[in-house]
């Protein structure tokens, strides 16, 4: 399946970047919350589910989402295109990438889309989810090339130590999950747990200065093996439990282990510009806790601590507050102290927010 024409629906639909902030039309509810609500009692796209939210739909379906989301950094609409790939082929574009090294050597460029869709019925959910990410590193000495100069016949002089790496990490599920209630005399727990088939695609290429110069294609970084893309599969399991107190039904509490059993789609990672390796893998076994407050139809707060110890390069608060007005009328801000902070509107069920870097939940663990 290729992501592009979902990714480019949602992103001619109104992302545009103003200086170091992002105004963007689309997304799922909880956006505007910096992605917090693993506690909330329903499901609006919260960056980490709970599968926990299966066991509260028992006796009616319970359709998720679907939900659709995107983030940029740095990109033009005329860039987009140029920039992104299909999931299988790790979500970077590789054709000519010469001559996308010269249109990103100014700075660093990034761009992820996700979507998801699911269903509930009697505590039983199956979904699917994809989500991609792409990012392009310039070197200093590149950067210095766009800034100072712009002719690519410097490239082979005066700036002949520049180059560009460009990274992409993609995968898609197909999930499976079931949750129970449970009635105790202090509060009633939900408790559920998912499990996924992953299909995992990275990608590492490399554009030095004769490259750059040519337009040419490029060449796979050192961990590739000589191979355009890279593949895994395997299977993972999540486990999530949210308990709400009989005396307090206004506020909920969560926790969630993603990837409480791996799927082992990690791949070696070469950082910019050297052969040094790490180990990339975004689905590692990480603990999140989370807390929420609805005491009524307007107004919810949300706050979650993902990735406790960081085991996922994840770790970070996460809150935010909604108010609505009337049905079709809700503000919100959050906060992310990994990435951003974050404003927003629901119109009519139109999310439109103003943020910094509010990056995916691939993005936040493919990092330099």
């Amino acid at each position: 399946m290729r992501f592009r024409n979902l990714g480019f629906s949602l992103l001619l639909a109104g992302s545009a970047c103003l200086g170091q902030a992002q105004v963007k039309i689309g997304g799922a509810r909880l956006t505007g919350l910096a992605g917090a609500g693993l506690a909330l009692p329903y499901d609006a796209g919260q960056v980490v589910s709970n599968p926990g939210l299966f066991a509260r739909s028992r006796k009616a379906a319970k359709l998720h989402g679907p939900y659709l989301d995107y983030y940029t950094r740095g990109l033009s609409f005329a860039a987009l295109q140029d920039m992104y790939g299909s999931v299988q082929g790790g979500a970077l574009e590789t054709k000519n990438f010469g001559t996308l090294a010269r249109r990103f050597a100014a700075g660093r460029k990034e761009i992820g889309l996700i979507g998801s869709v699911g269903a509930t019925l009697g505590g039983v959910y199956v979904g699917y989810r994809a989500e991609a990410s792409a990012s392009t590193l310039p070197n200093a000495e590149l950067q210095n090339w766009a800034s100072q100069s712009g002719d690519p016949s410097t490239l082979a002089t005066t700036y002949s130590g520049a180059g560009l790496d460009g990274y992409g990490y993609a995968y898609d599920s197909v999930e499976f999950g079931y949750g129970v209630p449970f009635q105790q005399p202090t509060g009633t727990w939900n408790v559920g747990a998912k499990v996924k088939n992953v299909r995992a695609y990275y990608t590492h290429f490399v554009a030095d200065a004769a490259t750059i110069e040519s337009g040419g294609s490029g060449a796979p970084g050192p961990e590739m093996g000589g191979k355009n893309v890279l593949r895994k599969s395997g299977v993972g399991a999540d486990l999530g439990f949210m308990y709400t107190p009989r005396t307090s039904q206004s506020i909920h509490y969560g926790a969630v282990v993603e990837n409480l059993v791996q799927p082992g789609v990690g791949f070696q990672q070469a950082a910019p510009q050297t052969a040094k390796l790490r180990d990339f893998n975004p689905f590692k076994t990480a603990l999140s806790l989370g807390a929420a407050y609805v005491p009524d139809d307007k107004f919810m707060f949300a706050a979650d601590y993902i990735d406790l110890g960081n085991s996922a390069n994840r770790a970070g608060l996460r809150t935010g507050a909604e108010y609505r007005f009337r049905k079709n009328l809700a503000v919100s801000a959050g906060f992310n102290s990994r990435d951003t902070w974050i404003v927003g509107a629901d119109v009519w069920g139109v999310y439109v927010t103003f943020s910094g870097h509010n990056k995916l939940w691939l993005g936040q663990s493919l990092r330099f």
